[in-house]
């Protein structure tokens, strides 16, 4: 089989969960390179390309995928009858899974009791990078299923689902008004895709005040933000609700993939978000020296890496007018809206021709005193 072939056969059986990997786990490529050997001991070097022999996976490597293949079967068997799989059935399933695992792999447990409410937690932060996105992604699935948020908190935060795996999560979290772990769902899962993005966008700018879990964002993000953060959330009108834009708004995902999402929104919800970025484009114009990021303070300070950089507002705004140019135009409501924010333009663009100016002079009276 040529290399195109497995490529395109590999494509094309990409996501298939009636055909799981055949290595579902992270292989410890140590042991497995160390095993290689030349086919030809003999042969004279003049290859690019030397066929090996040897390739054989570590005996723990084994297990380890061996009892999460058992552990899949088991769980899925389970909940065929949703009647009768409950919440202590699979948190028991999984403890004595997550304890086998890390036995298998030499990690220690003295310090770890079952008694502790975090076991569950602890037992996921110990292992969870070890067994695997099949695995993972069928944890993950009962936790919305049996409402295990905190359990879901430590997976997301610990980095250890893709969206691939579990490709539906965002939308779940929305429907559930989890809005916490939407914002950490954003902060950790690097591949969301735009229908991932246009879910949460909806959900946020049409959240209702009293939304328990956006109060929540509120106050963790309050908690660790300095008093010029907590001006930008509260005197400058941010309801709480947006609050949990500022995470989408700085996060790295693909701009094209933001725009995508952008293009979905409908007219109260673009109105609402240029509200959002029309705030933010008015705080930028009462403090321009908060355009300039400061790198030190955002390693002191995580909540500063999540505030929206002025650049990154312009973006967004562009966005919107590239994706919705004629409904701005054409819909009354909006005119008011795109007024004041050409109003507060303005008046950055003068902020900038002034801050240019004086950096071109103290650029010339340094050439000149070093040529004196």
């Amino acid at each position: 089989m040529s290399l195109l072939e497995t490529i395109i056969r590999a494509s094309a059986e990409k996501g298939s969960s009636e055909n799981p990997t055949k290595f579902p786990i992270v292989l410890n490529a140590n042991d497995i390179f160390g095993r290689l050997k030349p086919e030809n001991e003999d042969s004279d070097g003049g290859y690019l390309l030397r066929r090996m022999v040897g390739w054989e996976i570590s005996e723990k490597d084994s297990k380890v995928i061996e009892l999460g293949n058992k552990f899949i079967k088991n769980l899925k068997r389970k909940m065929k009858k949703p009647k009768l799989f409950t919440r202590e059935l699979f948190l028991e399933m999984l403890n004595s899974f997550l304890e086998k695992t890390m036995s298998e792999v030499g990690i220690a447990s003295s310090e770890m009791k079952s008694s502790d409410p975090s076991y569950t937690y602890l037992l996921i932060e110990k292992v969870g990078m070890v067994v695997g996105q099949s695995v993972m992604s069928l944890i993950v699935e009962n936790c919305v299923t049996f409402d295990l948020w905190e359990l879901l908190r430590t997976i997301l935060c610990g980095g250890l689902i893709t969206r691939s795996s579990c490709p539906d999560l965002a939308e779940k979290l929305v429907h559930n008004h989890r809005a916490e772990l939407v914002v950490l769902c954003i902060q950790y899962v690097p591949d969301l895709q735009s229908s991932d993005l246009l879910f949460i966008l909806r959900y946020l700018l049409s959240s209702s005040r009293d939304d328990l879990s956006i109060l929540s964002v509120k106050r963790e993000w309050e908690s660790k933000a300095l008093s010029h953060i907590e001006k930008a959330s509260r005197k400058l009108g941010h309801k709480d609700s947006k609050i949990c834009l500022h995470y989408l708004l700085a996060s790295s995902h693909d701009g094209l993939v933001l725009s995508s999402a952008v293009s979905g929104l409908g007219p109260a919800e673009i109105l609402n978000f240029l509200k959002y970025l029309s705030k933010w484009l008015e705080k930028y114009s009462r403090f321009p020296e908060a355009a300039t990021r400061s790198s030190s303070l955002e390693q002191k300070l995580e909540a500063c890496k999540w505030i929206p950089s002025l650049e990154t507002v312009v973006s967004a705004l562009g966005m919107v007018i590239d994706q919705h140019f004629l409904c701005l135009v054409l819909h009354p409501e909006f005119h008011d809206e795109i007024k004041f924010m050409q109003k507060v333009v303005k008046n950055l663009v003068v902020e900038t021709k002034l801050g240019c100016s004086i950096a071109d002079v103290i650029k010339s009276l340094r050439l000149a005193t070093g040529a004196s």
